[in-house]
């Protein structure tokens, strides 16, 4: 959603703001500059921070690019801007693929593909498209902005809530897990222990009788 926002109506807001042809195709140049190094370091970035990191400073930098565009006051501060597009897209793309591998079961790999595309390209992007232009013909590009940030650091929010539980319950029956193998350990230690203390007074009794 957020991304069919800036695809659709950036450059309408840009051209509010007079800004030329030519700084419209330089920002179209750095969008793709920006993507180049992430796409080519996602996996290096994915190992080393894990998803759940990567994704919620996805979220931070989006919610920095929209804030930004909703105070723009001359149109070629927007170049410096598009340089998140690499984090925002080809960061994200990276992650999200990446992690819808890790949780498709072994069967469906190519379903949990198709439905991301689908919702990403189709869905999203559709509903981005809608609403953002209703709330433009409504309150203008800076507002839709503005709604844009709001948007992505409260999804953000709820994410790394989302994330922050899930692993904490994961902890929590791990710890449960080793608790009770560590007690099951105990009690078999104890009747070994008491199988020994059995035998050996057995064979000591031998030993008197004979």
């Amino acid at each position: 959603m957020a991304m069919a926002v800036v695809d659709n109506f950036l450059f309408w807001f840009l051209s509010e703001l007079c800004a030329s042809e030519t700084l419209l195709g330089l920002s179209l140049l750095f969008v793709a500059l920006s993507e180049i190094p992430l796409f080519i370091y996602a996996g290096k970035i994915i190992a080393r921070f894990g998803h759940a990191v990567v994704l919620c400073f996805v979220f931070a930098c989006y919610v920095i690019r929209f804030a930004s565009y909703s105070v723009l006051s001359s149109p070629w501060w927007v170049l410096p801007i598009e340089l998140l597009h690499g984090v925002t897209f080809a960061l994200m793309w990276a992650t999200s693929v990446s992690y819808a591998k890790i949780i498709a079961p072994p069967s469906l790999e190519a379903t949990m593909q198709g439905l991301l595309n689908g919702i990403y390209w189709g869905f999203g992007r559709g509903i981005g498209s809608v609403l953002g232009g209703q709330l433009y013909g409504l309150y203008g590009a800076r507002w839709v902005f503005r709604f844009c940030a709001l948007g992505c650091f409260l999804c953000g929010c709820t994410y790394a809530l989302a994330e922050w539980f899930t692993r904490r319950h994961e902890r929590n029956q791990s710890a449960s897990r080793r608790k009770s193998d560590s007690g099951e350990a105990t009690v078999e230690l104890v009747e070994r222990t008491r199988q020994t203390e059995l035998d050996m007074a057995a064979s000591h009794e031998d030993g008197i009788d004979g």
